[in-house]
């Protein structure tokens, strides 16, 4: 007989996970955000799909609504995705408890933004890690992990699909040690290696500062894209001011004569300077415009008589 299984998830990490699980184990429940159900698709397309029973998470303190959610689906686990802090009641109500998958090798990157975080930070290599949950988020026993390579080249989507995709593999692995009661030795965790994470404050986290290496804004522009997108801003000579969003990049360290934030097209490419090379733009476009290829983003930007970026 099938196990049940509820999921409490938001975005789109999940949905390989659930197509999959799907045909192993038996979804009765999914728990999620309404704006994300009703603006992204592919959650609200795989519970209507698949006929699953689910609850907006505006109820998730609501115990008399929950515990009667809990009680119709019968979970034997419940397993959380992106989800926010879920109380006593909930975690220890099926006979399995509930687990929380978190892309991040804990205890380094707790909390809401841990992908941008690794490649901000220049990291070789992310990963996987699934706790038991407990009353501290992403501090329950680490009950596996996996581990995978960061690449240079990748972007904060190219990575967020590499984890979602692992995931499954990790994430079945588990669930049938549990279901079968085979023993999981937990992994120890060092108390002095916890980092945190935090939600992007787009003025803050995507503005670009050119008195930065090189690396740190090629992480930078990386770590954001496609969305929010990092940004800088344009002085023009006439002293307007225009704003573009910086999509992808290249960058190089070398010495340099010119103030960080000079703005110089050479052969075709526009190079900005910092504090220790220069970035070369690959793909930006001005912001609330079209994107348009990039010779023609720079014969347009030629004629701008700009200054620098600020």
């Amino acid at each position: 007989m099938k196990k049940n299984i509820i999921f409490l998830t938001n975005g789109n990490f999940s949905i390989p996970i659930l197509n999959y699980l799907n045909n192993k184990y038996k979804i009765t429940g999914i728990i999620t955000n309404k704006y994300l159900f009703l603006k992204k698709k592919k959650i609200y397309n795989f519970i209507i799909n698949n006929n699953i029973n689910y609850l907006y998470d505006k109820y998730i303190n609501n115990k008399s609504i929950i515990l009667n959610f809990l009680k119709k689906n019968k979970p034997d686990i419940n397993i959380c995705i992106s989800f926010k802090y879920i109380k006593k009641y909930i975690y220890e109500f099926p006979k399995y408890g509930t687990i929380n998958l978190h892309p991040s090798l804990l205890p380094k990157y707790i909390g809401p933004n841990p992908i941008r975080y690794a490649i901000l930070n220049n990291e070789k290599i992310t990963g996987i890690s699934i706790i038991k949950i407990n009353n501290n988020i992403d501090k329950g026993k680490i009950l596996i992990q996996k581990k995978i390579r960061i690449s240079k080249k990748d972007s904060y989507y190219s990575l967020y699909n590499k984890l979602s995709f692992i995931s499954i593999y990790i994430l079945y692995k588990l669930l049938n040690k549990i279901f079968n009661n085979i023993k999981i030795k937990c992994l120890k965790i060092n108390s002095k290696l916890y980092t945190y994470t935090k939600k992007n404050n787009y003025n803050k986290d995507c503005k670009i500062n050119w008195n930065n290496k090189s690396l740190y804004i090629y992480n930078q522009i990386r770590a954001f894209y496609k969305k929010p997108s990092t940004w800088t801003a344009i002085l023009l000579k006439n002293q307007n001011i225009k704003y573009i969003n910086i999509k992808k990049s290249n960058y190089k360290i070398k010495k340099h004569l010119y103030k960080n934030g000079y703005i110089k097209i050479h052969k075709n490419k526009i190079q900005i300077y910092c504090k220790d090379g220069y970035l070369i733009i690959k793909k930006c476009k001005f912001i609330n415009k079209k994107q348009h290829n990039m010779i023609d983003f720079i014969n347009g930007f030629k004629n701008l008589n700009i200054i620098k970026c600020i």
